[in-house]
């Protein structure tokens, strides 16, 4: 099967960022970011770091965003929602036991899979009251979130309150998920190893794969000026 480049979207502005791990100069180390795993994924909870995470290598998806995460924006901007994210909120206020008192107006668009000359010409946008109180998180996948703390080493795990150590991250993902660390691609396994434990991974090897993530900031039409 022939794979497409994926088609740049419009009217979108995405800066280039340097890819991970970012080094504190002044303590001369790796800067660490948290996340919680949550018994599905791990979240991350902090707007700064789920920018960066991002931003500087598409990981991680947020849990109010279909695509790009939109973050927690500021008390006096407005912000526009499809149809579909709007009416999903409210359901869950609905199912709430626990009330809000967070109010704020945002501007609801229909839905739809495209964003064509038609689109925007009838998109005839609503005023709406958004009182879920709902704020966007980053979701890591335990993949992604293992690969942070393992190999880029930039990622601090938290269970609760117990900060993870790497033995007990790669336990605890193996047991949450049956396919976790399942790869696409021709795995060298070393004949000696039945039981894999987290320090045999460097025994192992890949015949000639390639690996590529698509970062948009590098690989869409750039339109800033």
């Amino acid at each position: 099967m022939e794979l497409k480049e994926p088609r740049a979207k419009k009217h979108r502005k995405i800066k280039v960022f340097s890819p991970l791990p970012i080094i504190e100069i002044s303590e001369k180390a790796i800067f660490k970011f948290s996340g919680y795993f949550n018994s599905f994924t791990v979240v991350v909870k902090e707007e700064d770091q789920m920018k960066k995470l991002n931003n500087m290598g598409c990981f991680g998806k947020g849990n109010l965003s279909r695509g790009y995460p939109l973050f927690n924006t500021p008390e006096q901007d407005v912000e526009i929602i499809r149809r579909r994210v709007f009416n999903q909120r409210k359901k869950c206020l609905n199912e709430s036991s626990t009330k809000t008192k967070s109010i704020k107006k945002v501007i609801v668009v229909p839905d739809s899979e495209s964003e064509n000359e038609d689109y925007f010409t009838n998109l005839k946008p609503e005023y709406q009251i958004d009182s879920s109180g709902l704020k966007e998180v980053l979701n890591l996948s335990l993949e992604e979130a293992f690969f942070l703390s393992y190999y880029v080493q930039c990622l601090d795990i938290y269970n609760s309150e117990e900060l993870l150590s790497t033995t007990k991250a790669w336990e605890l993902f193996k047991e949450t998920d049956g396919y976790f660390e399942l790869l696409i691609c021709q795995l060298l396994w070393p004949e000696e190893l039945n039981n894999v434990k987290v320090q045999d991974l460097a025994k192992f090897s890949i015949n000639e794969t390639i690996m590529r993530r698509w970062i948009p900031s590098q690989n869409r039409e750039l339109l800033e000026s």
